[in-house]
């Protein structure tokens, strides 16, 4: 994802467009889920700990 795309798709994000927030998630979502992997706690879910980050 490029900057342009990216910053558009938080900015259409923050005006709650529902669609734009999944593009991000979407999009980001591979990252996150392998930063989580490297640092998560033992017994924390991979999955539980993504979600709450693209909730906050």
């Amino acid at each position: 994802m490029d900057d342009s795309n990216a910053s558009a798709l938080v900015k259409a994000a923050l005006q709650h467009d529902d669609e734009a927030a999944r593009a991000l998630v979407r999009q980001l979502y591979p990252l996150v889920s392998k930063l989580v992997r490297a640092h998560r706690p033992r017994r924390t879910a991979e999955e539980d700990l993504c979600q709450m980050i693209f909730i906050k």
